[in-house]
C-alpha cells in the first residue's frame, strides 16, 4: 500500500518470474538450477564453497525447518532461512 508516496507492506523478496521461486518454497522431489545466490555475503560464499553456484542442478530430498538437497554426489542440509535467499528456476527440458 502507498500512502503520500510511501510504500507501506513491501515484500521482503524480490519479485520473481513464474517458473522461478526461492529454494525454501521448492517442492520435494523436484529438481531445480540455481539461477542466482544473494550478494557478496558469508552465506554467498558459504553455499559457493559447498558447490552451491548459479547453474548447479539441485534435487529437493526433504524439506522442513531445514532443506536436505543434493547437488551431484553431495548432500547438504540447509536451514530454510539461508535457502529463502536462493533463487531457483525450473530445468530447461532438453532440446
Amino acid at each position: 500500500m502507498t500512502v503520500l508516496g510511501v510504500t507501506f507492506g513491501a515484500p521482503s523478496k524480490p519479485a520473481i518470474e513464474p517458473d522461478e521461486a526461492f529454494l525454501s518454497d521448492w517442492r520435494r522431489d523436484c529438481d531445480a538450477i540455481v539461477l542466482d545466490l544473494p550478494g557478496g555475503d558469508q552465506l554467498s560464499a558459504r553455499l559457493r564453497e559447498l558447490g552451491v553456484l548459479p547453474g548447479t542442478r539441485l534435487r529437493v530430498l526433504r524439506t522442513g525447518a531445514h532443506l536436505v538437497v543434493q547437488t551431484g554426489d553431495a548432500r547438504l542440509a540447509l536451514r530454510r532461512e539461508d535457502c529463502s535467499a536462493v533463487r531457483v528456476g525450473m530445468i530447461p527440458a532438453a532440446a
